[in-house]
């Protein structure tokens, strides 16, 4: 039964790197896109993505998240059947202690990404680029939803200078992120102990 929780939980890694290269391939261009291992890739990984993608929740206007959903999926069962492999068996906690942690590891990502993305704008700023332009575009595209509901929170709608604005923001995003990655350890920690 061991040796059978391992292969699986191989099969899954594997797959879970099939899907890192597609997601990857499919941000850059190329002539190998007409490539047959390209679109054995696309037969073998499409299907499971398109099951997520199905859900409009995980896509903004800019940005379809429905791949870290998959993966998140993808990676939980993983990790319960490669706990079930070392173990020989899986409690309820381990099971939402491993829930936990997938649901921390996607909020954790949110949050690191937005910080990396308020540095950029931040650094735009600075610099005096034309944030309205190509790359700095985007950046501003996916931090200003951000800015202005925590902005609203923090200053109240009041005019306030574009870089204090951008460093309050990441801080609050990082305080929250330390507070909830604290939370989420203390809490795992309490699910993995319990007996059932």
């Amino acid at each position: 039964m061991r040796l059978l929780m391992h292969v699986i939980s191989g099969f899954i890694n594997l797959y879970m790197m099939a899907i890192i290269i597609r997601v990857f391939l499919t941000w850059i261009q190329g002539p190998y896109m007409q490539g047959k291992a390209y679109q054995v890739l696309g037969q073998i990984c499409d299907p499971y993505l398109n099951w997520f993608r199905r859900f409009h929740v995980f896509q903004t206007s800019t940005m379809d998240f429905s791949p870290i959903i998959a993966m998140a999926a993808l990676s939980v069962a993983g990790n319960i059947f490669s706990t079930m492999a070392m173990y020989g068996r899986i409690t309820v906690g381990y099971i939402l202690a491993i829930l936990l942690s997938a649901v921390w590891s996607f909020f954790s990502f949110f949050f690191g990404f937005f910080i990396i993305v308020l540095i950029l704008q931040l650094i735009a700023f600075s610099t005096n680029r034309d944030v309205y332009n190509g790359f700095w575009r985007i950046v501003d595209l996916i931090a200003q939803p951000v800015l202005s509901r925590i902005n609203a929170k923090i200053f109240k709608y009041s005019t306030t200078d574009s870089q204090k604005c951008i460093i309050s923001c990441g801080l609050f995003l990082l305080g929250i992120r330390i507070v909830l990655g604290i939370l989420a350890a203390i809490l795992g920690g309490v699910f993995r102990s319990l007996p059932f």
